[in-house]
């Protein structure tokens, strides 16, 4: 048993993620949908209470780890298929997780095979105003980066990331700033769609009055590199076998059309 604690402000936040929670459960008391079981909530005092069943490390600890040299594959698909399941049942009800990252996955047996989706108290059932700033950097998605309505596909981008990631042990777009992470999804999948860009109420601070991506000033990319016009380009990531490669461009792709909100 976990116990995390939420006073004053954060306290909206922690109702509704165990309300999150308890619809989930609620439509799968088997618990096969891959999300950590909450085990009960309550106040006491100025504080709302939590109870989580204990996990193991989180995929972050897994990776940092000396010994870590990139998942096999069979370990690799273990994982993908638990993240999968999480997802077809959040987005089956309604729930964007909104902070998916190494850090919010954690395994569930010795093995590291088996792994649950925590903390969600970032997430939401629709695209609002309010939150706009989600998403981890490395992790963020094209629509959050600059700006426009999203939807749950936006979870399904930092997956691909992160499925990368635990390949590679590298993070696929490492950026500095939005800037930066920007620049480095250009020159690995191409640049977002213009529907997207037109619809930026940031797009002055991306784009230049020559239509050019503004440079970050941390950036440490090669100056003048091209844009990639087919996603996970096989040249750069020649760590990936071919069908991986095409599960990743499945996963991570800028959409062509609006998505419906």
């Amino acid at each position: 048993m976990k116990i995390s604690k939420c006073s004053n402000g954060d306290v909206n936040n922690a109702m509704q993620e165990a309300r999150y929670l308890k619809r989930i459960h609620g439509e799968d008391p088997l618990r096969r949908h891959s999300i950590v079981d909450l085990l009960d909530d309550f106040k006491f005092r100025q504080h709302y209470v939590l109870v989580f069943e204990v996990l193991g490390e989180n995929l972050y600890e897994h990776i940092k780890s000396p010994k870590f040299k990139g998942m096999k594959t069979e370990q690799l698909r273990s994982v993908a298929k638990e993240l999968l399941i999480a997802l077809q049942k959040l987005r089956s009800v309604g729930i964007i997780h909104c902070d998916l990252k190494p850090e919010n996955i954690m395994f569930t047996d010795a093995d590291c095979q088996k792994v649950k989706i925590i903390d969600f108290g970032a997430s939401t059932e629709k695209f609002e105003s309010r939150y706009t700033y989600v998403q981890s950097r490395f992790y963020r998605s094209p629509e959050v980066t600059i700006g426009i309505p999203y939807d749950a596909a936006i979870d399904m981008w930092s997956f691909g990331c992160i499925m990368a990631e635990l390949c590679t042990t590298r993070a696929l777009f490492p950026a500095h700033d939005e800037l930066d992470l920007l620049e480095r999804m250009r020159i690995t999948i191409g640049m977002p769609p213009q529907w997207m860009m037109e619809g930026s109420n940031k797009r002055n601070k991306f784009i230049d009055r020559n239509g050019k991506l503004i440079r970050s000033q941390l950036s440490n990319l090669q100056p003048g590199l091209p844009d990639r016009s087919h996603p996970i380009s096989r040249q750069v990531y020649t760590a990936f076998d071919d069908d991986f490669t095409d599960f990743l461009e499945v996963s991570i792709q800028l959409l062509s059309d609006p998505p419906v909100l």
